[in-house]
């Protein structure tokens, strides 16, 4: 299947890849933990937990020239 994948929500241009839906499943099911408490994460404003937690992700389907943006996604796979 294809999905895009950013290493940031930021990032300008995503990277169409193909994976098999195994592959993909163990991907997902690891959560990606950050070393701050709750309590701690909980005092920061909402700019430094969006840093914080901003640590990449996925399109279920493929981009267009690697934008995510309305009307860029080719097709959804998910």
């Amino acid at each position: 299947m294809k999905i895009a994948v950013g290493n940031s929500r930021m990032e300008k241009r995503w990277k169409n890849q193909d994976i098999s839906r195994e592959d993909f499943k163990n991907t997902i099911r690891t959560t990606k933990r950050t070393t701050e408490t709750v309590l701690e994460y909980r005092k920061m404003n909402k700019a430094q937990q969006d840093t914080i937690k901003d640590v990449g992700g996925f399109v279920g389907g493929a981009l267009r020239e690697g934008k995510r943006r309305n009307g860029y996604v080719l097709w959804w796979n998910i």
